[in-house]
């Protein structure tokens, strides 16, 4: 029998990390497509009398995920 070879991927190590977390992102890529899909299908059949309250909700979730990416961006690295 042959040993494995050796690699410096202990666990906790930043390639494990960093495999964890696109796991995690993928996932929640995911569920938020899958989210928007119903959430499109049911604002489709919205009547007339919500499209400002649909509105309203869309414009505070675009303005979360402006927050979100800008936060990212400024963020200092640690």
């Amino acid at each position: 029998m042959t040993k494995p070879i050796h690699t410096n991927t202990t666990p906790g190590s930043v390639d494990e990390k960093q495999r964890s977390l696109g796991r995690v992102s993928k996932a929640s890529l995911a569920v938020a497509i899958g989210v928007a899909l119903i959430l499109g299908i049911w604002f489709t059949n919205a009547s007339w009398r919500y499209r400002k309250l649909i509105w309203q909700v869309q414009a505070a979730l675009v303005g979360g995920a402006v927050g979100f990416v800008a936060g990212r961006i400024t963020a200092g690295k640690d």
